[in-house]
């Protein structure tokens, strides 16, 4: 963004101050502008494109604040090359932080998906404060999360009013994230952490912050604005967190959105002209980097306070600001280290391997990665007291688009295998975890599944079969089962795994073993442990539903899979297709790279054109594919 874009600063009067606080949320590690699984410099946003504009931002803005909203930690191979065995090297998001000078970062769910011990070695380098309200860490010699965050922080400001004289303000900051992080992640916070609702919590601190004297108080909520009723221990609660009486100002984040912006556009208490929820001033400022948000405050002092008496919130774009060029240098020596590690050759594929079209059909790119856990597992529990139940494995496309854009796609190419496609086809360094299931609750995590799609009708031309930013890493695949999904029926439930159509039913002909799927039967289901502990609101998942297994990385087990096999696939172990519909059309957006491969040739496809964004745009006729 050019200097002469930047928002002008709100005018002060005589007897007010300015406070400008930049936000950064979910960026996920993408410090530079590079993509580590292609292996090559991209013309993508990154921390040090923001770094470029927070430079600008202070030099307009002086005494401005920056903030960071979670999920920091991890996200791309620069953060897996420098955690763990690792951890000897400093981690290249503490050291941006560092350098960029942070005055508070709060904690996201992310941060708690490695090792807790690891988790530790790194969270103990940072030189500024970490904020979290509502996850209390266990105390004691040996907890690994002990005295590493505090609930809120206070700042005190030096500044001057528009006539000149000096003020001083008490800013105070406080950060909540997702409770859920305790079934996302349990298997290693169990005994260690404890979570309390977030709205609850942000209550509590902005009280204490305002009793301990604060003028203003800002909420670093690493949770997205929703205007859905509020719960206890809800997922998405910024909007609930702004309507509280002793917060001033808001950073929302989590979902990977931007506000201000027209996607929030129609939300109760949303009013995207004025970039407010609830009639504070909020920003969203999107994932990795794409945008810092800025929010700028004109005080003014009542009843012995420093209160907001005019603001103005911001999302800037990032994606046309250069790099800030000692950030890039600064972080060489951890770029080169990554570079090292995921360029290390460990396997042959033996096809090119891509996710242009898992929204659309049983793909390769997903495949692999079931067969893996099934190898796995089957060898594992061979000689145990489990080897007589049937092993299933559930997967999905962790890299399809969706929020991420056109560029989030897994595309490997055939021959020797380094470490950064292993890291492309298996995006989130997860761990796996078993279920003990019955056939019945597989029908229903199917139909979990199948509710991310978009009802289709007849003779309707231009219908999206899913829309663009559906999180396609919800979207599981059994395989061992074999299945059609019928998209001419509603979904049966919601995002938030709720049943919305108690009747609908979108998958049918349910097999295992060539017969029809027993729903009394049971069986053991190997999938992450994101999902097994309730990440994408599956029924059937939970800590409670877990079989004992030895910890090992997916990543380790499709690496020692692909070695064996130079990633071929088995037409022995069933999946899903959509069921034929006629007269039935469907329109998806994809990368663009889905142009340098054949088109499959179980679907009627039809290539549109361009979709805008980087997508191309496809029509699928359900009608007359041979799938």
């Amino acid at each position: 963004m050019p200097e002469s874009d930047l928002p002008e600063r709100l005018a002060t009067g005589s007897d007010q101050v300015s406070l400008s606080l930049l936000a950064t949320s979910d960026v996920h590690t993408a410090l530079l502008a590079y993509d580590y699984f292609s292996d090559r410099p991209v013309a993508a946003p990154s921390l040090a494109r923001a770094a470029t504009l927070i430079t600008r931002l202070r030099h307009s803005r002086p005494g401005a604040i920056l903030l960071d909203n979670g999920d920091f930690l991890q996200g791309t191979p620069l953060a897996d090359a420098h955690i763990g065995k690792n951890t000897d090297a400093p981690h290249p998001a503490i050291t941006a932080m560092t350098h960029l000078g942070y005055d508070a970062v709060a904690l996201g769910n992310h941060e708690f998906n490695p090792a807790p011990d690891d988790v530790r070695a790194v969270l103990k380098q940072a030189q500024f404060p970490l904020l979290c309200a509502n996850l209390k860490a266990e105390t004691g010699p040996d907890q690994p999360f002990a005295g590493l965050w505090q609930d809120r922080v206070m700042l005190e400001l030096a500044t001057t009013d528009g006539a000149g004289r000096p003020a001083h303000v008490k800013l105070g900051l406080f950060g909540v994230a997702p409770p859920q992080v305790m079934q996302w992640d349990g298997m290693r916070l169990a005994g260690r952490l404890v979570a309390r609702d977030m709205v609850d919590a942000a209550r509590e601190a902005a009280a204490l912050l305002v009793a301990e004297g604060a003028d203003i108080v800002v909420a670093l909520a690493h949770s997205g604005i929703s205007d859905a009723p509020r719960v206890d221990n809800m997922e998405n609660a910024a909007s609930h967190i702004a309507a509280l009486p002793d917060v001033d100002a808001l950073v929302a984040g989590h979902v990977h959105r931007v506000f201000p912006g027209p996607q929030l556009t129609g939300q109760a208490g949303v009013d995207t002209n004025a970039g407010t929820v609830n009639g504070i001033p909020v920003v969203m400022p999107g994932a990795a980097a794409s945008h810092l948000g800025l929010i700028d405050l004109v005080l003014e002092r009542h009843a012995g306070r420093w209160r907001v008496c005019a603001h103005a919130s911001h999302a800037l774009l990032t994606a046309n600001t250069p790099e800030d060029p000692k950030l890039v240098d600064l972080l060489a020596p951890a770029h080169a280290r990554t570079l090292d590690t995921t360029r290390k050759i460990v396997a042959t594929l033996d096809a090119p391997t891509h996710s242009y079209f898992a929204m659309a059909q049983d793909d390769r790119s997903v495949r692999i990665m079931a067969e893996a856990m099934l190898a796995h597992v089957t060898r594992e529990l061979a000689r145990g007291p489990l080897a007589h139940l049937p092993v299933l494995a559930a997967a999905s496309p962790l890299k399809c688009g969706g929020r991420a854009g056109s560029g989030n796609y897994t595309d490997v190419a055939a021959g020797p295998m380094a470490m950064r496609a292993i890291a492309d086809l298996q995006a989130f360094d997860n761990h796996l975890s078993l279920l003990e299931i019955t056939g019945a609750e597989l029908v229903e995590w199917l139909e979990m599944s199948a509710s991310l799609y978009n009802q289709l009708l007849p003779d309707t031309p231009d219908q999206l079969l899913f829309d663009r930013d559906t999180p396609a890493y919800n979207r599981e695949a059994i395989y061992g089962l074999s299945y059609e999904i019928d998209l001419s029926h509603p979904p049966r439930y919601n995002n938030e795994g709720r049943i919305v159509s108690p009747t609908a039913q979108r998958v049918h002909d349910v097999h295992f073993g060539g017969a029809p799927l027993d729903p009394s039967r049971r069986f053991l289901l190997a999938t992450s442990e994101y999902r097994a502990g309730g990440g994408g609101h599956y029924p059937g998942s939970g800590l409670d539903r877990t079989v004992p297994i030895a910890p090992v990385a997916l990543r380790d087990i499709l690496s020692r899979h692909v070695r064996h096999t130079r990633g071929r696939v088995s037409p022995d172990i069933p999946a899903w297709r959509f069921r034929r519909l006629p007269r039935t059309f469907a329109r998806f957006d994809t990368g663009a790279g889905a142009a340098n491969h054949p088109l499959p040739g179980d679907l009627a496809l039809e290539l549109l054109g361009e979709g805008g964004d980087g997508f191309l745009s496809f029509r699928l006729d359900l009608g007359t594919q041979s799938g």
